[in-house]
């Protein structure tokens, strides 16, 4: 399902049919600069990637630590986290998606 309603996206997010089908040709094609992989974009992808690692006792057992410290180092590392997530975060909204519709 997942598959299905982001390649219809593509129907709303061209101009015409013809561009709905450049867009999909340039889906098949391994040719240009990739544009997306900025240092931030690698950073990001790596403690992602680094997360996944963890598992459930793993996981378990930084969650004990993290309760285990005093309350003003709680509330730093959780101002510290939010502040990474609005700098990595993309500036202003996001265009309505089916304005062309």
């Amino acid at each position: 399902t997942f598959h299905v309603v982001c390649f219809s996206w593509l129907l709303f997010r061209a101009t015409d049919l013809s561009a709905c089908g450049e867009m999909l040709r340039g889906l098949c094609r391994w040719e240009g600069a990739a544009t997306l992989w900025t240092p931030r974009a690698l950073v990001v992808l790596g403690v992602g990637f680094a997360l996944q690692a963890l598992d459930g006792d793993r996981a378990r057992g930084v969650w004990r630590r993290f309760n285990a410290l005093p309350v003003f180092w709680q509330g730093a590392i959780a101002a510290l986290t939010l502040t990474i997530i609005l700098a990595l975060s993309p500036e202003g909204v996001a265009p309505f998606i089916y304005f062309q519709f």
